[in-house]
């Protein structure tokens, strides 16, 4: 049983270590595709709290095949 289908999971962090909530990732898998774009963010609830990882399902695409990967990350608050 179970699926086969392939995914990346991307994590963005700033300098420091932290997560970087707010940088938009964007997967392409060859020059013509259009991008998959993901957001990091966050959410929390009593007692628990979703993780920052960028999860990005690819179909039966392998790993070797991906065209480029692009992080935009937020502007700093001053």
């Amino acid at each position: 049983g179970g699926n086969y289908y392939d995914y990346i999971r991307i994590k963005a962090l700033e300098s420091c270590g932290r997560s970087s909530i707010g940088a938009k990732v964007e997967v392409k898998v060859s020059i013509s595709s259009i991008p998959i774009v993901k957001e990091v963010g966050n959410s929390a609830a009593y007692l628990s709290q979703s993780e920052s990882t960028v999860h990005v399902g690819l179909g039966t695409i392998e790993l070797d095949n991906i065209f480029e990967i692009k992080v935009t990350w937020p502007p700093r608050w001053q």
